[in-house]
């Protein structure tokens, strides 16, 4: 299934700017990386307002301050439950540990993998804004359950209870089933959902017939979906206090 929106990584990239011109501390967490690990995890630079990367130094340090709670939390896993934990986990808490140490106001954080079973899912609803799903198509068939319609209840599984998602692609796209299971998914967690294209308005460019653009956007304010302020929110949305998580996680 194609779809004209961009993937989740790229409008991670677009939240965390737009937030991040508004003058928020906005921190940012995506993969896989192209070249350097650092490239997954971002914080920013206030006074600039530009994204500030981690640097090698401080993925080092952080790794050596924390790698004898990782070594015992790795060992415990293995011994208790047959499994260790994988890369992406630790990546994961130490990433969110960074952030909280940087004193981020918000995150836009990317799933890894689905959505429902991710290590970036444990946030709980009032530590979240909004969740967006970008688009549902065929990857990771094997792991998600070898149909657009598990794929789509597992990428849909990170709505929160009362907080609006935000499904991109256009609707005619997803067949029938793919958007009953979004659809279940939000009505189970109690979480608004909304559509791209039905907050944007689309026409076809009548000397290029194949291009489909944006010609007038009538969004609705993320603050009106929420009920409240998007800055009460964003600072509270870290404010699950990310030690707790890395406590119960690694440390």
């Amino acid at each position: 299934m194609s779809s004209p929106f961009p993937g989740k990584g790229s409008v991670a990239s677009f939240l965390a700017g737009i937030l991040r011109s508004s003058g928020l501390a906005v921190a940012t967490y995506t993969s896989p990386s192209l070249y350097s690990l650092t490239e997954r995890i971002s914080t920013t630079d206030v006074e600039k307002k530009q994204e500030r990367r981690i640097s090698d130094e401080q993925l080092e340090q952080l790794l050596r301050k924390h790698w004898e709670n990782v070594r015992k939390q790795v060992k415990l896993e293995s011994d208790e439950y047959g499994q260790s934990l994988s890369h992406f986990e630790v990546l994961t808490a130490l990433a969110f540990r960074h952030m909280a140490d940087q004193e981020t106001e918000i995150a836009v954080v990317e799933a890894g993998l689905g959505g429902v079973t991710d290590a970036t899912n444990v946030f709980s609803s009032e530590n979240v804004a909004a969740t967006c799903l970008s688009s549902v198509g065929f990857e990771h068939v094997d792991v998600l359950g070898g149909s657009l319609e598990s794929i789509a209840r597992a990428k849909s599984g990170i709505a929160k209870r009362g907080r609006p998602m935000l499904v991109g692609g256009r609707q005619i796209e997803y067949t029938p089933s793919v958007r009953a299971a979004i659809s279940e998914t939000c009505q189970k967690s109690n979480a608004p959902l909304y559509h791209a294209e039905e907050l944007l308005e689309w026409t076809v460019d009548p000397l290029e017939e194949s291009t489909t653009y944006i010609q007038k956007c009538s969004f609705t304010p993320l603050s009106t979906l929420l009920g409240e302020p998007l800055t009460n929110v964003s600072l509270r949305m870290m404010g699950m206090d990310l030690g707790t998580y890395i406590q119960k996680t690694l440390l």
